[in-house]
């Protein structure tokens, strides 16, 4: 039996390698060896915990979680089967190295590693920067953007939670200076409940801080905006009271404002017509100087109404008060006529040059406009018999008023005349 097994034995060594040299002609033949390049496969990032445990965080440089080209050399029976998704890029934090750096391993998922021929990168480092993390809690602010629709105005806007915790690389972190959310209310005449709106990060110039490298809790936040309508009004004041003796009001009345825009809803905007200053608020009771007020008026809105802009809450009154100045004129015969003379009597100027001196009482610049020459005066019999309860003249002499009138700002002295009157003779 053993002579059997020995006999011809490099026959059939030979016999065998040939066999076999045979297999993978035929096998090369039929299942070439073939190559293909996969592009742009991500490398996934394993044990992250561990920077995490040790309060440090990473950023990939240079996009080195990207692997532009991945080629793999198999059977073109196993190549047909593999794409991009098959590609398995891995970089292990346990594996870190003293510059940062991880070597990237690759595999294909859905083929043995025996079927691989070979399998290489463009690329096969991770670089990464290693830093401490941080975190901050911020106070989130609405910001509204957009106009608003005609007539209408945003109350106070609030969100919920209005808080939001953010972490990250302690470099990304400590930019970041200010949390809100941006809403648009162009064209809105109702009110916002609820909305859903994304917390966005800002830096000292107010620049939109975006980066994946940040975590915020929550992401998303809920805002409610009451609409109120607008109404323009004015403002009213009622004035009491006169100046001290020998002081009077000038005319000088300025305010700071004479309205001013409220708001508020359904009946009580509709409602009101003005903002009322209650009388005895100005109040001229013996001033000898200009009253100067101030009123806050908020105090003095009904309820369920606001200012619109709070900024406008002050409402200034000055009016100007002056003492008295003194001026006299006279009149000549020429600048003064008689009227309403009873029926069947002439009157004449008794023994007339001019009138006395006549004083005048007002504002000094009221007083320095008057020009004597161009005043006149009246003497009105019918009015001086009515005040006098006189029924018939009898002819004589008799001293009559002058009437002059200088308007509401000058108060004119009494001055009297003598008129001579005398019956009518008859033809």
């Amino acid at each position: 039996m053993k002579y059997n097994l020995t006999k011809n034995i490099g026959i059939k060594i030979a016999s065998l390698l040939f066999a076999a040299v045979m297999w993978v002609i035929v096998t090369n033949i039929n299942d070439p060896v073939d190559s293909a390049s996969f592009f742009d496969v991500p490398v996934r990032i394993d044990n992250t915990h561990l920077l995490d445990e040790d309060g440090r965080v990473y950023i990939v440089l240079e996009n080195t979680d990207i692997i532009s080209r991945v080629t793999v050399r198999a059977p073109r029976s196993v190549i047909s089967r593999i794409s991009s998704e098959n590609i398995i890029a891995k970089a292990d934090i346990r594996d870190i190295s003293s510059l940062d750096t991880v070597a990237v391993t690759l595999s294909v998922d859905n083929a043995s590693p025996a079927e691989i021929s070979d399998i290489f990168a463009s690329s096969n480092i991770l670089k990464l920067e290693i830093e401490n993390s941080g975190n901050k809690r911020l106070s989130i602010r609405p910001q509204l953007v957009g106009e608003i629709a005609e007539g209408f105005m945003s109350a106070d806007v609030t969100v919920v939670p209005n808080l939001v915790a953010i972490d990250g690389p302690e470099s990304l972190i400590e930019s970041v200076s200010s949390a809100g959310v941006v809403f648009d209310i162009t064209g809105m005449s109702n009110d916002i409940t609820g909305a859903s709106v994304d917390v966005v990060l800002f830096d000292a110039e107010g620049n939109i801080i975006s980066s994946d490298r940040i975590r915020k809790s929550p992401g998303t936040v809920a805002i409610n905006i009451p609409i109120l309508e607008t109404k323009l009004v004015p403002i009213s004041y009622t004035v009491t009271g006169t100046p001290a003796n020998d002081h009077r009001v000038n005319g000088d009345i300025e305010m700071n404002r004479a309205e001013v825009l409220v708001a508020g809803r359904g009946n009580a905007i509709r409602e009101i017509t003005e903002i009322v200053i209650p009388p005895g608020k100005v109040d001229l009771s013996d001033r000898i100087e200009t009253l100067v007020e101030e009123f806050n008026l908020t105090d003095y809105l009904p309820p369920n109404i606001r200012l619109v802009d709070q900024s406008e809450y002050l409402f200034i009154l000055r009016i100007g008060i002056e003492e008295e100045a003194n001026r006299t004129v006279t009149l000549r015969e020429s600048q003064l006529r008689i009227t309403n003379v009873p029926e069947g009597y002439q009157a004449m100027l008794y023994d007339f040059d001019e009138t006395p001196p006549i004083n005048l009482v007002g504002l000094q610049r009221d007083l320095t406009l008057i020009q004597p020459a161009f005043l006149s005066g009246e003497i009105d019999v019918e009015r001086w018999m009515s005040n006098r309860n006189i029924a018939q003249l009898n002819e004589g002499n008799y001293q009559l008023p002058v009437d002059i009138n200088l308007g509401t700002n000058i108060t004119v002295g009494t001055v009297t005349v003598t008129v001579t009157f005398a019956y009518l003779e008859l033809e």
